[in-house]
């Protein structure tokens, strides 16, 4: 059903490469969603329109992004799509958070629709 565009793009980790992970499609939209259902403690949604992979792909691989981290545990990534992708908290959600983890060997990302007031924003520089 999904795959993985190649080449896959670089995980900021020296010598690490992420393929792309649906996460359990945990914050896929669905018919009927509406903005409640994106309060916390509830998981964040794409839109049902959104290309979740193309968002999530073009955010690891773009340069108009910013990443912190680099680490041997994890890399997180933060871009600004300039649309509405989903919902974060019951907000419209205009960023895009992609984490990349994993070992040394195998690696993935796989991401989530972030308002700009979401805690987690104010980690990046």
């Amino acid at each position: 059903m999904f795959t993985v565009e190649r080449p896959v793009p670089a995980c900021a980790f020296p010598g690490g490469a992420c393929s792309w992970s649906h996460h359990g499609f945990k914050h896929f939209g669905h018919e009927g969603m509406t903005r409640g259902q994106t309060r916390h403690p509830l998981p964040a949604k794409y839109l049902l329109h959104v290309h979740v992979q193309a968002v999530e792909t073009a955010t690891v691989a773009g340069v108009e992004r910013k990443a912190i981290g680099a680490l041997a545990a994890k890399t997180e990534y933060l871009r600004a799509t300039g649309v509405v992708i989903g919902w974060d908290d019951g907000q419209d959600a205009t960023l895009s958070y992609v984490e990349c983890s994993g070992g040394a060997a195998v690696r993935t990302f796989h991401g989530r629709p972030m308002h700009p007031g979401n805690r987690t924003v104010r980690k990046f520089p």
